[in-house]
């Protein structure tokens, strides 16, 4: 009896992973799906920041 309780929980944690593992990747997928949407002027928030500090810098020394 032992053995089989221990089973069950070796299989509901394997389920668990598995679960987790698959939200991740559909994390991922969805992330993916709005960049692609989005295109490749959108950039990314640290690109924006940089040029968005250049741009600024800029205003300043004219």
């Amino acid at each position: 009896m032992e053995m089989i309780n221990r089973c069950l929980e070796i299989t509901e944690a394997k389920r668990e992973a598995l679960e987790a593992f698959d939200k991740r990747k559909r994390m991922l997928e969805e992330r993916a799906m709005w960049r692609e949407q989005r295109g490749p002027e959108w950039g990314n928030r640290k690109q924006r920041r940089r040029e968005a500090a250049l741009a600024k810098k800029e205003r300043v020394t004219l």
